[in-house]
């Protein structure tokens, strides 16, 4: 069992959230978070929670064109994405510019 010191799961979720809003995110926007059962992705599904985001986990084990795949099915556009493996830098879609997912 891993024992955190109080907050500091909210603390990161707080500061993802931040950087997520910076970026121009807003409720409804999906974020793609490549992370295995670890604080990271906790922290990352709070935040998209608090915000509203349309939380996207991708299993870290899955091969490159699985996980492209994947961000082209829900996504249909670019997709600002956290986590292991894929593009922290990747910009948020252009203003206008629609997901054409019919899962949102």
């Amino acid at each position: 069992m891993i024992v955190l010191p109080e907050g500091q799961v909210a603390e990161r979720a707080a500061s993802l959230a931040a950087e997520w809003t910076a970026r121009g995110l807003v409720a409804g926007d999906p974020v793609a978070v490549r992370e295995g059962n670890t604080l990271e992705f906790v922290a990352a599904r709070d935040a998209a929670t608090a915000l509203g985001l349309w939380f996207v986990p991708i299993n870290p084990r899955l091969a490159p064109p699985e996980v492209a795949h994947i961000l082209r099915t829900v996504a249909g556009c670019r997709l600002p994405v956290a986590g292991r493996l894929l593009d922290r830098k990747q910009e948020p879609r252009a203003e206008g510019e629609q997901c054409k997912s019919s899962a949102r």
